[in-house]
């Protein structure tokens, strides 16, 4: 079994990419869907988390995803020491996934801070998902509901995508109509298929 890491900064496009290539029959794990189930679902994570954060970033008793967001893209420490408890547990998961889809020709994991853990040692070949600073700033502030302000700090907290393409096996460009995206993805994939 090949291990596919997709990766690629906020708002790139990585879901659809995903959904594609759910679509076509192949097993895929996302890890932003793992986060947010331990965020509430895991009662030592949540204790703990609560105990850094306060109960303030309670939701109707839940962790609400957009109050944690707006501390930690704006204290470093904090998000270091969240990311600290989730991390480990998010890696359990991927190494389930990967254990119950042994059989598979290839299985995908989306991790979009595969380089900020240093973790791409983990998986046979990345696939990052690129677009524009410029197109992932217009749909992170139209998904999110944020200002322009707000979604440059959510940009500028990540790594720069050009040392991201650097470390990748594979870019797909996202810049262009879904038709084109798809066409990518069925060219990565086939490339996937042939290399070692």
């Amino acid at each position: 079994m090949k291990k596919i890491a997709i990766t690629g900064n906020i708002a790139s496009g990585k879901s659809e990419v995903e959904k594609i290539i759910s679509e076509l029959g192949f097993k895929i794990l996302d890890t932003d869907k793992v986060s947010h189930d331990i965020l509430n679902k895991d009662d030592e994570a949540k204790k703990e988390i609560l105990s850094i954060f306060g109960s303030d970033i309670l939701d109707n008793g839940s962790i609400s995803r957009k109050k944690l967001a707006e501390i930690v893209f704006k204290d470093k420490d904090k998000l270091t020491r969240l990311e600290k408890i989730i991390h480990p547990l998010v890696f359990k998961k991927i190494g389930e996934f990967f254990a119950q889809n042994k059989n598979e020709e290839m299985c995908f994991v989306s991790i979009p801070q595969l380089f900020e853990t240093r973790t791409q040692a983990a998986f046979d070949k990345v696939l990052l998902i690129s677009a524009k600073e410029e197109t992932r700033l217009k749909r992170l502030m139209k998904r999110n509901n944020l200002s322009e302000d707000e979604a440059r700090l959510r940009i500028d907290i990540q790594m720069s995508e050009s040392l991201k393409i650097s470390k990748s096996d594979f870019v797909i460009y996202n810049d262009k109509d879904l038709n084109y995206l798809k066409e990518q993805v069925n060219c990565a994939l086939t490339l996937l298929r042939l290399l070692p």
